[in-house]
């Protein structure tokens, strides 16, 4: 009897109870999520702080302040995509019916961010094996005359005129192989290039890059390379024009990151980060 007293007595406190443990319980677990809201929303608000103040250390800094500018080509210095310029040039090889297909398989790889750079390259110049380098150069040259010369924006180059009247040092890098750039490093007068490179073996293509491309953390290495071991320079003092996501590991090391005509993936980078954004749209006219 006095065991079946208890149970009751217990039964009629846990059930008097518990309303009031639980909701204890629930104003404890209130509490913790308002407090990790609380941390989040203050995370927020530092990087926010920290983009701003980044924005600001941007914006307070003049162009004549820095030393160096670097100019990413493709969509950025002329209208033309490097896809563009390696259609030009299948135009004039002779590329089987295989080709077209490994050309597409590709194609659908860089959709899908699957493509290996390097691979890709050489699946595309495997059909110019056993060529001249003489050979290469002209039909690089006549790419440079009907897809190139004519569709140089406008705003870039007025831009690298005044960073040139400055007395910034002037670098320009792309993906492509360097043939392809000859005659605008030529006439633009940059005053270092970095490019992909076609290998040759006694003056004949082997259809295979010498290194790797000219791309991503590639091209950050390089840069990074010549300014800060062959001039002695900082990454702090380098203007970047950039249009590309693959172009996101530099540009969040130099002092002014600029994206122009960015693609989505770097749109949204530069939103994120306060990065000065630019549209290029109108040509240069002789």
């Amino acid at each position: 009897m006095d065991f079946l007293k208890k149970k009751i007595i217990s039964i009629f406190l846990l059930s008097f109870l518990f309303p009031f443990i639980s909701a204890k319980k629930s104003r404890i677990k209130k509490v913790r999520e308002n407090n990790s809201i609380t941390k989040d929303i203050n995370s927020d608000n530092n990087k926010s702080d920290n983009n701003k103040k980044e924005e600001e250390n941007i914006s307070k800094r003049e162009d004549k302040d820095f030393k160096y500018v670097v100019f990413d080509v493709s969509n950025c210095f002329w209208q033309k995509s490097l896809y563009d310029l390696l259609m030009s040039f299948k135009k004039r090889i002779k590329i089987p019916f295989r080709g077209y297909l490994d050309l597409l398989q590709c194609g659908v790889s860089y959709t899908f961010g699957t493509l290996d750079a390097k691979k890709g390259y050489e699946t595309f110049f495997k059909y110019y094996k056993n060529k001249k380098e003489s050979e290469v150069k002209e039909k690089c040259k006549l790419v440079w005359e009907n897809d190139c010369k004519n569709y140089i924006y406008k705003d870039a180059y007025e831009r690298l005129q005044r960073h040139k009247k400055d007395g910034l040092k002037t670098i320009m890098v792309d993906a492509g192989i360097s043939q392809l750039y000859d005659e605008l490093i030529k006439n633009y007068k940059f005053d270092y290039a970095f490019t992909s490179s076609l290998e040759f073996k006694n003056g004949m293509s082997t259809g295979k890059l010498k290194g790797e491309p000219c791309s991503g953390k590639q091209k950050y290495k390089l840069v990074k390379k010549l300014i800060e071991e062959e001039l002695g320079g900082s990454l702090k003092d380098v203007i970047f024009y950039a249009n590309s996501h693959n172009d996101i590991m530099l540009l969040e090391h130099v002092g002014k990151p600029i994206a122009v005509n960015p693609n989505k993936k770097l749109q949204k980078k530069a939103n994120k980060k306060g990065w000065p954004v630019l549209n290029f749209s109108e040509l240069k006219k002789d």
